[in-house]
């Protein structure tokens, strides 16, 4: 259930039902979802990327650009924007049919537990209503494919990070835009043609998203997104794990 404090508590969750209802009720419309920290806690990509490096699913020379790059990360010198797009180009040379199923194994056993109900029953009761819900990811296509199929959504409806890929092997070419920060609003723009009704994200990253929403929903935000949703009255819902 939802935390009681405030901002947020009982009055935000009230008023995002409400919107969800209302939505529903009218069978059509647009939901975008962010995924970590939203459909499920953690950050599945840099999480996947570890996985890989320790258990040398890539490239021999990637990896050790991988290990060096990881570390740079981790030590600030290396920011989430660069990061996004590294951890679909480190797939590159690699089998598209082993990057998936490694995705999804790994989603599995490593996220599927992290799962939050909350979002993920949102999700189900608006596509049931006929309501076109996406997810919105600075993840890979893959790890974000796995992570759709665990709550419920179609694969087909995702707008992540994506790599090219020729002849079966994941190449270097990122496609446009990178969906991170303002990259995210850029792609619904372009693949979705439409602003949507409701919003879901929880770092300041995705404000660019929540922005072109009709209702932005802060979902355990980070501090700068915190301060934004409260300083412009968006819900912010925070559940108990």
């Amino acid at each position: 259930m939802a935390d009681n404090g405030q901002p947020g508590g009982k009055l935000d969750l009230a008023r995002v039902e409400a919107a969800i209802s209302e939505l529903c009720a009218r069978h059509s419309g647009l939901v975008t979802f962010d995924a970590d920290g939203v459909l499920w806690r953690g950050d599945v990509g840099d999480s996947f990327l570890l996985w890989q490096i320790e258990n040398h699913r890539l490239l021999p020379a990637v990896e050790r650009e991988a290990r060096q790059t990881f570390e740079a990360y981790r030590q600030g010198q290396f920011g989430d924007f660069k990061m996004a797009v590294f951890c679909a180009t480190c797939l590159r040379g690699l089998s598209e049919e082993a990057v998936d199923a490694d995705a999804r194994a790994f989603f599995d056993r490593e996220f599927r537990p992290r799962i939050i109900p909350e979002t993920r029953a949102w999700a189900r009761r608006l596509q049931s209503a006929g309501i076109d819900v996406w997810i919105v990811s600075g993840s890979h296509r893959w790890i974000v494919g796995a992570g759709a199929r665990a709550v419920g959504i179609r694969e087909e409806c995702i707008l992540p990070v994506a790599a090219e890929v020729r002849d079966g092997l994941v190449t270097s070419e990122v496609l446009l835009p990178v969906t991170y920060g303002e990259g995210k609003a850029q792609a619904i723009r372009h693949r979705l043609g439409r602003p949507p009704q409701l919003a879901l994200g929880n770092t300041l990253a995705d404000r660019f998203m929540l922005e072109l929403a009709q209702l932005p929903i802060a979902i355990e935000p980070d501090e700068g997104l915190s301060a934004l949703a409260a300083e412009r009255g968006w819900p912010i819902l925070k559940f108990q794990v």
